[in-house]
């Protein structure tokens, strides 16, 4: 599989990934953004056909550019869960075949109800679930407690594998899971919800004192 991050020029600093299915034409877009330019050209460059536009979640700065993608590519399905507006909904566990690829969707809800994890040959792309150093926002106690359950899910895979975020907002731009769970703080405190709470309240002040970005 090839994966290409694309960093979107905006001040979001959203990613955008393209894949591509091994000895295949097949690709798929995950959260276009503002990366749209940049997708159209590789696309059309290395003449892919365009299977799925996939939204980990449906905040604007995630899906941006589906309706043009959508427009010079019709038959490309946009992709969310079920809670979500996609074409093609799906659901935790389903597969998504792209050639000899296989997608698997994880449901990590928290940031928003609808947030999908994409999880396919010991690479994860976690949309705002997960970051390099540090999770997406939540709005309540009950949102975070959502997240935290979701964040034990992700902690369960195997340390090796890579994580692709959605934003550009860490040291680096990609990590693996074993990386996040001994350096993320809030990844370390996923034995005890009050202490992962704790810290959504006091972040501003703890990243403050740790010298985090």
């Amino acid at each position: 599989m090839s994966v290409t991050q694309m960093s979107c020029p905006h001040r979001a600093r959203n990613f955008s990934y393209l894949l591509t299915a091994p000895n295949d034409k097949d690709c798929l877009v995950i959260d276009p953004s503002f990366c749209y330019e940049l997708l159209i050209n590789a696309i059309t460059e290395k003449n892919l056909n365009l299977k799925y536009i996939i939204h980990t979640h449906e905040h604007q700065d995630h899906v941006y550019g589906t309706k043009t993608l959508k427009n010079i590519f019709p038959e490309a399905q946009i992709v969310t869960h079920h809670l979500g507006n996609g074409e093609l909904k799906v659901a935790d566990g389903d597969v998504l075949e792209v050639g000899e690829l296989d997608i698997q969707i994880m449901h990590t809800p928290g940031h928003t109800p609808e947030d999908i994890c994409l999880f396919t040959e010991g690479e994860l792309f976690t949309g705002d679930v997960l970051f390099v150093g540090k999770v997406g926002g939540t709005h309540d106690m009950e949102a975070a407690k959502t997240q935290f359950n979701s964040l034990i899910r992700l902690a369960e895979l195997p340390g090796h594998t890579i994580v692709y975020p959605g934003h550009n907002n860490g040291h680096k731009p990609s990590s693996t899971i074993a990386e996040e769970c001994d350096q993320n703080p809030f990844m370390v405190r996923l034995n005890n919800f009050s202490d992962f709470w704790w810290l959504k309240n006091n972040w501003g002040s703890f990243k403050e004192q740790h010298g985090l970005t």
